[in-house]
């Protein structure tokens, strides 16, 4: 008999929980056994996941990816593929990445994609976090920035999503096309765009110093304690597992959101190293602080939370644009390629 501990929601909610005869289907066809015991998580607003028990093998974590006919954003687009594209580049730099064991993104036995991965030790450092003693959260920062400079090392020949989305020669193109499609969204559900439309209008403005990029290198796009596993050893805290490379894409270090949105502390940055911080740079940080204030916004529509605070974020970065782009505006006039550059997307060739 099979346990089958299933978190109580709304099934019109964005996570739509299994039946317990499809985990069992895909059990049965994937490893040839049921599950004697079948737990779904409660975290997570994206996928919903499962850790499964069995018998006579190892534990799995199964994720789902959200029904076909659910509400997804343009930059939310065939995730778990996205994820599964990095996951063997993330699995050379550590065991502490979970192994993607199964992958199935036919549809064939559910209308939904799906991954079977290994059993990661550990519990998530933010459950933990108030538990824990300030210098050990402090190691925890320290461990974390040497993972992710290791991460942020890993390079590729084109920047944007991971395939099967359709990458780029130039970082601009990427990531005008990334605010693009939010605006897009925006207006798709009549939420407010005028600063996500002033946004884009600067970015695009100014791409010459988006194009200052010329190496992509992998951002992993959710590094906080949420997805993050530790385990305590002897009184010893360390990482066991970092989690969740679904919103991974190839571009810079700097575009990591918690850079420009969480609190992290000097221990951090002591063992990561300091961010360039020349024009160039500084032009694309406020971009990037742009971006995830508007993402913000699609994500307080669809859970239904206040989003003054990033509407705030997205107000301060655009005046803060303005007046980059106002002192730099006779480089700009001067720069041969600028106005080619700032005609939008779809001038130059997509790879």
């Amino acid at each position: 008999m099979v346990k089958y501990v299933e978190v109580k929601r709304d099934t019109s909610a964005f996570q739509l929980p299994l039946a317990a005869h499809q985990i069992s289907v895909l059990c049965e066809a994937h490893f040839s056994s049921l599950p004697i015991y079948v737990e779904q998580f409660d975290t997570g607003k994206f996928n919903t996941s499962y850790r499964l028990d069995f018998d006579c093998r190892p534990s799995v974590i199964l994720r789902v990816a959200p029904p076909i006919n659910a509400l997804l954003f343009q930059h939310e687009v065939g995730l778990l593929k996205r994820e599964h594209s990095v996951q063997q580049r993330l699995n050379s730099l550590s065991e502490k990445f979970p192994v993607n064991l199964v992958t199935d993104f036919s549809r064939k036995l559910i209308d939904r994609d799906y991954v079977f991965q290994n059993v990661v030790p550990g519990e998530l450092w933010s459950l933990m976090q108030h538990e824990l003693t300030g210098e050990q959260n402090e190691q925890l920062w320290w461990e974390l920035a040497s993972i992710v400079k290791r991460i942020h090392q890993l390079e590729n020949d084109q920047f944007g999503f991971p395939q099967p989305r359709m990458q780029h020669q130039y970082w601009g193109d990427a990531i005008i096309e990334w605010i693009a499609g939010m605006v897009k969204d925006l207006e798709k559900y009549r939420i407010n765009c005028e600063g996500a439309k002033e946004l884009l209008e600067k970015a695009t403005i100014g791409r010459c110093y988006l194009d200052d990029l010329t190496t992509p290198t992998l951002v992993h796009g959710d590094l906080w304690p949420k997805n993050i596993l530790v385990q305590l050893r002897d009184g010893q805290v360390e990482i066991s597992g970092v989690l969740d490379a679904e919103r991974a894409f190839w571009g810079e270090p700097a575009a990591e959101w918690i850079f420009s949105f969480l609190d992290i502390p000097a221990s951090f940055w002591h063992r990561y190293g300091a961010l360039s911080d020349d024009p160039s740079a500084a032009f694309r940080t406020m971009v990037y602080e742009g971006r995830g204030a508007v993402q913000l916004c699609l994500e307080a529509w669809r859970f239904g939370f206040d989003d003054a605070f990033a509407r705030k974020q997205l107000m301060r970065t655009n005046a803060q644009l303005g007046h980059f782009l106002k002192a730099k505006s006779r480089h700009l006039r001067r720069d041969p390629l600028a106005s080619e550059k700032a005609k939008g997307i779809g001038e130059r060739q997509s790879v």
